[in-house]
């Protein structure tokens, strides 16, 4: 078991591509899964790892995550001494930054904000991570493999074949970072895929923020990465099963998308490792005669009548009879009503489809319908 470890979840939104999926609420915040939030899955990851002082970055549009995170205790990490501390911007930043009073330009600007916050940690290790991170990592297995390697910095990755936009490393056989890709192509030789999980001690992360005041520096990954990697101290930790960062509105969709497969749930629903989540008690989902449901997660306390297949229904949504729903997201409170024929939508919270509508996306191009929208 690990111990002494601060962790550090940042919602910083400065490089994903939600569009409106982002535009009331920070991605942390987004639901996913059926039940879930995005930041269920990072925070659950520590709970598990027994890392229990927990900070939560937050920018802008945060008060949907305040409202799920509460006071932590879903988490267990309510807690007198430790626990979740939530960060709102500059909250800790006047008297040691005060050249910083914009809006966050970047992670690293974020994380200087939190300075204050981090000399009054007494842990001696710090995980920082993304809060867009979907997977069940195994971080105490992370700190370990770092304290072992007596390096500065170890970034966790998994391999990528397709090559997506990112940071990327190539690695040697001591998985040492070799090389640094910024949105690496197919030919390039960086085939490690950065999933936004760095850990190093807190004294060096102290001097990274004093290296960056002092050469303007504003992105972790984009900027101070590249200095990591050129003193020559960085190694990184091959995770091998799923994970992926939620940067845009189809990779959301395909992430939601991938759970309908038990290989993929089998491996980021332990047992001796939950996700963890605000719990909401519901009734039981109520399927009529007629419900006809294939390859779906249907969440409590939804009513169907209709045709759902290979789809992720949230909580208190209703399908009335011969509605068709297929390859879609429709979260809390939707209506889908009778006859209505989507595929490839994404639905927020209260959305109602009418009566023999037709909406159709695709593969590609799944459709985004805001919130408390009517169609």
């Amino acid at each position: 078991m690990i111990k002494n470890v601060l962790g550090i979840i940042m919602n910083v939104n400065s490089t994903n591509n939600l569009g409106e999926l982002a535009g009331h609420r920070t991605i942390s915040a987004i639901p996913f899964g059926g039940r879930y939030r995005v930041i269920d899955f990072m925070l659950s990851s520590m709970v598990n790892s027994s890392i229990s002082n927990v900070g939560l970055v937050m920018q802008e549009k945060y008060q949907s995550l305040m409202d799920h995170i509460g006071t932590g205790k879903d988490w267990d990490l309510a807690r007198k001494n430790g626990g979740l501390v939530l960060l709102p911007p500059y909250s800790y930043s006047y008297n040691a930054l005060p050249s910083i009073r914009k809006q966050y330009l970047g992670s690293m600007d974020a994380i200087c904000g939190i300075v204050d916050f981090l000399y009054k940690s007494k842990c001696e290790y710090v995980v920082l991570a993304d809060g867009d991170i979907i997977g069940n990592i195994e971080l105490d297995k992370v700190v370990k493999f770092h304290i072992d390697s007596e390096v500065d910095v170890t970034a966790v990755c998994t391999q990528d074949i397709k090559k997506d936009s990112g940071i990327y490393f190539s690695l040697n056989r001591r998985k040492m970072v070799s090389n640094v890709c910024i949105n690496s192509s197919e030919n390039s030789s960086c085939s490690y895929n950065s999933i936004g999980i760095y850990v190093m001690k807190k004294s060096y992360l102290e001097d990274l923020i004093n290296y960056s005041l002092s050469h303007n520096l504003r992105s972790f990954e984009y900027e101070v990465l590249l200095k990591i990697f050129e003193d020559g101290r960085m190694n990184a930790y091959v995770f091998d099963k799923y994970a992926v960062k939620i940067k845009n509105i189809k990779n959301y969709f395909d992430a939601n998308m991938d759970l309908l497969s038990k290989d993929i749930r089998d491996e980021i629903f332990l047992k001796d490792r939950p996700i963890y989540t605000k719990v909401h008690n519901e009734e039981p989902t109520h399927y009529s005669n007629n419900a006809n449901v294939q390859e779906s997660l249907i969440a409590d306390g939804c009513k169907i009548a209709g045709n759902i297949e290979r789809s992720v229904i949230f909580r208190n949504v209703i399908v009335e009879k011969e509605a068709n729903i297929k390859d879609c997201i429709i979260m809390q409170n939707g209506i889908i009503k009778s006859k209505a024929n989507i595929s490839y939508i994404i639905a927020d919270k209260n959305v109602i489809i009418e009566e023999n509508r037709t909406m159709l996306g695709n593969d590609t191009y799944p459709v985004y319908i805001s919130r408390n929208s009517i169609v």
